[in-house]
Formats: C-alpha cells, sequence, structure tokens
C-alpha cells in the first residue's frame, strides 16, 4: 500500500469515527493530533463528495510557461511596439 492510499484509509477511518462513535472534532484531536482546521477542512469534503472528498485533490493547472529572459522580453515588446 503507497503512502497516499495509507492517508485515504486513515482518513476514511477519522471519519467513520466521527459518524458512527459520534466523535467531535476535539475527540479527533485528542485520538488523532489533527486540529480544528484540518478537521473542518476534510468534513466539508466528505459531506460534499463522501468517501471520495477524502482522497487528495489532484491540481489540474496547465504547465506554466518557462519565463522570458530579458532579451526576448525586449524583442517581444519590440515587436509589439512596432510591427512589421
Amino acid at each position: 500500500m503507497n503512502n497516499e492510499a495509507m492517508v485515504f484509509e486513515l482518513r476514511k477511518r477519522i471519519f467513520s469515527d466521527w459518524r458512527c462513535k459520534r466523535l467531535t472534532w476535539q475527540e479527533i484531536k485528542a485520538k488523532y493530533g489533527f486540529s480544528k482546521k484540518w478537521f473542518y477542512k476534510w468534513l466539508k469534503r466528505f459531506l460534499r463528495d463522501g468517501e471520495e472528498g477524502l482522497k487528495d485533490k489532484i491540481q489540474d493547472r496547465p504547465p506554466q510557461p518557462q519565463s522570458l529572459n530579458w532579451d526576448e522580453k525586449i524583442e517581444l515588446l519590440h515587436i509589439k511596439c512596432y510591427p512589421r
């Protein structure tokens, strides 16, 4: 089992305890060591998406273009200001 799967299983166990044993966030903190902020972040996802919400989100951002050096920036400005 990889690390990601272990984290997902732990989150499922925590929210199973919350749902079935009716633990408060304070009891979750005492048992597992997670903060109130952590608990409510994952609770929101759990209530919205069920167990699937307990998985880490994959960032679907397009790759960022590499920054241009100064010469390339000047050349682009020149082309923009003085088109051929």
